[in-house]
């Protein structure tokens, strides 16, 4: 038969296990909302270098000039804006020879890179930041 000290010792052990248990839903919680967040700063730096590029390849109106890399730069930094992000590298390339399967000659590309350094909100101990890095690549409208 068991007695009153035996139940209080079980009751100590539930709460370790609660405890431990309680840590690693949060660690998942938290790792789920990162990785959300993640996904959501590629995509938005994704979209951010389409723009550029969408800006770069298209000539002004009425005639065959293509916009200054500090006009893309700046239709970039506008995007990132929007969206609250700051700090970003623009790396502009305007009128690149096209390379790779599917190219013509004559075919001239623009390609726009924009990097930001990431850094963990949900787990600011750690210390953990590396790079994103959003690409695009479009061919000039004014080449042949």
């Amino acid at each position: 038969m068991r007695t009153a000290t035996d139940r209080t010792g079980e009751r100590g052990a539930v709460i370790v296990e609660s405890a431990l248990t309680l840590l690693v839903l949060l660690l998942l919680i938290f790792g789920l909302f990162e990785a959300g967040r993640m996904m959501s700063v590629e995509q938005v730096l994704t979209n951010a270098a389409r723009e550029g590029a969408r800006l770069s390849v298209t000539p002004l109106v009425g005639t065959d000039t293509l916009p200054s890399t500090d006009t893309v730069k700046a239709k970039v930094n506008q995007y990132l804006s929007s969206v609250n992000m700051s700090g970003a590298t623009i790396t502009v390339t305007q009128n690149a020879p096209c390379t790779g399967a599917g190219c013509d000659s004559g075919m001239v590309m623009s390609n726009v890179t924009v990097s930001l350094p990431y850094t963990f909100l949900a787990l600011p101990f750690m210390n953990i930041s590396f790079t994103m890095t959003g690409t695009a690549v479009m061919r000039n409208e004014t080449s042949s």
